[in-house]
């Protein structure tokens, strides 16, 4: 836990994805683990009105005020730095982060998510999953709560995350930026030619995973050479 010996959670996405139902769950996680903190980044954190209106939120939940570390928005350089204190990131739910996760990760910080069954519901859940961190996303509330609460207590595993994830990031599918172009242009292919061509075949084409971007990253075309033929960009 740092140099602390207590969990820190940070919370670094838009106010506008915090709701109810997230601050009810991270409340759940702040009353599970009584000696754990909360820092979240938001406009004007660091204005007497906006940092109580937030902390109010908590109190209504039985979580102490000063638990609740609410700050004001930086530069990018002292946004990281913010970041490199905290332990774990919380990320917002049905709407979920994505840069903010992505730095988060880049800084050695894992992410607890929770999945749901669209695209602002999936991002940090694929960009996990890519990290080799697939148990910490979850599917329902219950699991995340308790995902959280299972990594905080397991500082042996929080101190082998820190170093190791900047490189799981820099060697994954979500740097490779060439190969996603090349794949993105050939799904603009297919769908054109279906727009021209709409007596031709119906079935949407079915993009590579992130683990086949990986294995297939050195591929001198894309790491999806079935769905290039398709389109036909490689032969």
């Amino acid at each position: 836990m740092l140099a602390r010996g207590r969990p820190r959670f940070g919370s670094f996405n838009k106010p506008q994805k915090i709701n109810d139902a997230v601050i009810a769950a991270w409340s759940r996680i702040l009353t599970e683990l009584p000696d754990a903190e909360l820092v979240m980044v938001v406009p004007g954190g660091d204005q007497t009105d906006i940092r109580d209106l937030f902390r109010h939120l908590f109190s209504g939940h039985g979580v102490k005020p000063e638990r609740v570390q609410v700050v004001g928005r930086c530069g990018l350089a002292g946004f990281l730095r913010l970041v490199a204190e905290v332990d774990i990131a919380l990320d917002t739910f049905p709407y979920c982060g994505s840069t903010t996760t992505f730095l988060s990760l880049w800084m050695g910080v894992p992410t607890i998510a929770l999945t749901g069954d669209n695209a602002a519901a999936k991002v940090t859940a694929g960009m996990m999953e890519v990290c080799e961190l697939g148990d910490l996303t979850a599917t329902e509330v219950d699991g995340y709560v308790r995902a959280a609460c299972t990594l905080a207590r397991n500082p042996t595993r929080l101190n082998q995350l820190r170093p190791l994830l900047r490189r799981r990031i820099a060697e994954s599918s979500l740097m490779l930026a060439a190969t996603f172009t090349c794949c993105l242009e050939a799904e603009y292919r297919i769908w054109w030619r279906r727009f021209v061509d709409p007596a031709g075949p119906r079935r949407p084409g079915r993009s590579a995973s992130p683990t086949t971007w990986r294995r297939n990253s050195k591929c001198a075309r894309c790491w999806t050479r079935p769905l290039c033929r398709r389109a036909g960009l490689a032969g």
